[in-house]
């Protein structure tokens, strides 16, 4: 039960491109989840590498940082966005732009 609360506290803390679009630019990380524990040699070293992702992920939500709704983490990476340049700038984000007129070049068009 713990835990589907703490989904619904993450769902919360969610923003998606249209609302970074509407109020300023945004900053994007990508976060790649498949690799963190890569070079454990022990299970300490593998709970060494988690918890530092843990504490940076930590920090970053501290400052505002949060996941992007069409992030998802299903690939292993996730999205991870601000608003603040400061805040991207200490940890390595870059500006994302968005150009909806190439997204909707695909779509058939209604006559």
């Amino acid at each position: 039960m713990k835990h589907k609360e703490e989904n619904i506290m993450i769902e919360s803390e969610t923003k998606n491109h249209a609302e970074c679009e509407s109020k300023q630019d945004c900053y994007e990380l990508l976060w790649r989840n498949k690799f963190l524990t890569i070079e454990a040699k022990t299970i300490d070293d593998m709970i060494q590498s988690l918890q530092s992702a843990v504490d940076e992920l930590q920090t970053m939500k501290e400052v505002g940082v949060t996941l992007d709704e069409t992030g998802g983490t299903a690939d292993d990476y996730a999205r991870l966005i601000t608003t603040d340049p400061s805040v991207a700038e200490k940890f390595g984000f870059e500006m994302e732009e968005w150009d909806w007129d190439d997204e909707d070049e695909d779509d058939p068009v209604e006559e």
